[in-house]
């Protein structure tokens, strides 16, 4: 993956709040899963600098066909497959590389959607909080503005009241 790409990928050590506060405008396509194998090209990828100037911006596949998609590359490879076609590039061939930004991509965008979902939640709790309440959420609130997004949590569910 070549520099300049890497770099747009947000670093797992980030917090949450720094994720949420990205600049991502990203989205997914509407691509089915079941058409992964169509991806897959025996034309000759483009070289990295003719690639699109606007290839970034473009929806990429959701996280379980982005999945699906590397896990065919080694086959796919094996049987001569040389780039990938995606529908915002359909006369493009694309290096194999993006396979791993798509994934890298999408796990950013569900992770992003399930701490906006949490953030959102904590913050209506602050609405009706008590003072106590209140010092929770915003202790909480804290936290999240340390905690790195990409960490497994367990804890209390939707319905636990403050």
């Amino acid at each position: 993956m070549p520099p300049w790409i890497c770099v747009s990928i947000p670093s797992r050590d980030l917090s949450v709040d720094t994720l949420l506060n990205l600049p991502i405008n990203l989205a997914f396509d509407n691509v089915d899963k079941g058409s992964a194998p169509t991806f897959f090209s025996k034309n000759h990828a483009l070289p990295n600098s003719d690639l699109p100037k606007d290839f970034l911006l473009h929806p990429i596949p959701s996280l379980m066909l982005s999945l699906e998609l590397q896990q065919l590359f080694g086959q796919a490879w094996l049987d001569r497959y040389h780039s990938i076609i995606h529908t915002a590039f359909s006369t493009t061939p694309l290096p194999f590389w993006v396979l791993p930004y798509w994934y890298s991509m999408a796990q950013v965008m569900n992770a992003r959607s399930v701490w906006w979902a949490a953030r959102d939640w904590v913050e209506k709790r602050r609405e009706s909080a008590d003072d106590d309440g209140f010092m929770v959420v915003t202790e909480i609130l804290d936290v999240l503005g340390h905690l790195p997004w990409d960490v497994s949590l367990k804890g209390f569910g939707a319905e636990a009241s403050l």
